[in-house]
């Protein structure tokens, strides 16, 4: 019985097409400490400023939003929720 073998040239193809034929976007390059150190600030930036808009009470709550979310089923131009009038503590 013979054995099968993979071309060696052939898993690189393999490894970089989709099921559909069309080539993935390759990687982007690494990014530098610097580039990761600026993205860290930034998401913590980011991130510190929704804590304290929601703890401001800007937030909406789960009900409401459940709520708005079921509607967009039958009205896709159901308004927003109000946000949260009380400050969360």
């Amino acid at each position: 019985m013979a054995a099968l073998a993979v071309a060696p040239y052939l898993t690189p193809m393999v490894m970089t097409f989709s099921t559909s034929g069309r080539p993935l976007p390759r990687p982007s390059p690494a990014e530098t400490a610097a580039e990761r150190t600026a993205r860290l600030q930034r998401e913590a930036d980011a991130i510190a400023l929704g804590h304290a808009q929601i703890d401001a009470g800007h937030g909406i709550e789960d009900d409401a939003l459940e709520t708005w979310l079921d509607a967009l089923d039958r009205d896709p131009d159901a308004p927003l929720p109000a946000p949260a009038s009380q400050p969360r503590r």
